[in-house]
């Protein structure tokens, strides 16, 4: 007789109405189980945390992380694995790149993770679900999370300090003269979204400036979502004399509204981004924007994922890391005329 709480083979079975043998063949990932079978059966193993078998080495043993983005799109992804393999090279463990696996249950993912006897796994920018989190939980490894939504504990978080880089951003905007501000803020489904936009919030706050909420429009992290959101921007009275975006490719998109609107930059408006990749440098203008360091979170998060592993899962304590304001010739004073203006960085 099972224990309360405890599922069997059998269990499952009886629930979804198949034979025990069908439910070996599914945990082992045998292909002679139809589709709709096998969703019915991962659906029950997972709503009853089934046990898989766990992975045979102690984390200290293994050698293999996995580094896994929510899609392999984003122009800092280069320097984030750099980071993470030149540290992993140098502690003896192979990175292994891999997207977020389309498994809303997280069952496959785990079974993938157990045959690699992963030491741990590194997460970019992911959402995950209930499911895929409890899965994770369960194989007893390291979890970092880098600009990652909620993750299972023991996890840790390597993030860099997004309000302090959003608040210094909007602070030189207000110290160039401008008064009227608008923000693009992200998405609300990213972590980083509300910190940037209480930094900003922050920033006007502290300057006696009004917060006007039409002038907030969320967009994604994307080039065509900074331009559409810039464009409604800019389609207000009064229009804006700047622009605060939240990410760099946002920065991009709203450069081209103001070009659709013919309103030269930063002659009539200034547009700042946030991450400082490598088109900031050499857009027209160069874009003013927060510096991150890439390369080293993805060293840090590999740092964690070794001392987790050589600790028995120990969680590492987690600290923002700090950001650069970076300005170019994107921002001016209102009414300002294009001079020779040099790249300036602002340590904070």
């Amino acid at each position: 007789m099972e224990s309360r709480g405890r599922p069997t083979l059998r269990s499952i079975a009886d629930a979804a109405g198949v034979s025990v043998a069908t439910v070996s063949k599914v945990v082992n990932q045998r292909s002679d189980v139809s589709a709709a079978t096998r969703a019915r059966v991962e659906r029950l193993l997972a709503e009853r945390d089934y046990p898989y078998r766990s992975m045979g080495r102690p984390p200290s043993s293994r050698r293999v992380i996995e580094l896994a983005f929510d899609a392999l799109t984003s122009p800092n992804i280069v320097d984030i694995i750099r980071g993470a393999v030149e540290l992993a090279d140098t502690h003896g463990f192979e990175v292994v790149i891999a997207e977020v696996p389309d498994d809303a249950l997280g069952i496959a993912w785990a079974r993938r993770l157990t045959s690699l006897e992963c030491a741990g796994v590194i997460l970019v920018t992911a959402t995950l679900t209930t499911q895929q989190r409890r899965q994770l939980a369960r194989l007893r490894i390291p979890i970092v999370g880098i600009d990652t939504g909620p993750l299972a504990s023991p996890a840790t978080l390597v993030t860099s300090d997004n309000e302090k880089g959003a608040y210094e951003v909007t602070r030189h905007l207000v110290g160039l003269g401008h008064q009227h501000i608008c923000l693009i803020a992200g998405p609300d489904s990213s972590p980083v979204s509300m910190p940037r936009q209480r930094g900003f919030e922050s920033a006007l706050s502290d300057a006696g400036l009004a917060i006007d909420g039409d002038g907030i429009r969320e967009s994604l992290f994307t080039v065509d979502g900074g331009f559409a959101a810039a464009s409604y921007l800019l389609a207000r009275e009064p229009r804006p004399t700047a622009i605060v975006a939240s990410n760099d490719l946002q920065a991009l998109g709203a450069l081209q509204a103001a070009r659709r609107w013919q309103i030269p930059v930063p002659d009539s408006l200034s547009i700042s981004g946030f991450d400082d990749t490598a088109t900031a440098k050499w857009c027209d203008p160069p874009l003013t924007t927060v510096r991150q360091q890439f390369s080293e979170m993805g060293r840090e998060a590999v740092r964690r994922v070794s001392t987790s592993a050589s600790h028995s899962g120990a969680p590492t304590a987690e600290r923002p890391m700090p950001v650069e304001l970076v300005v170019r010739a994107s921002t001016a004073p209102p009414g300002d005329r294009p001079g020779n203006r040099s790249e300036t960085v602002s340590d904070n």
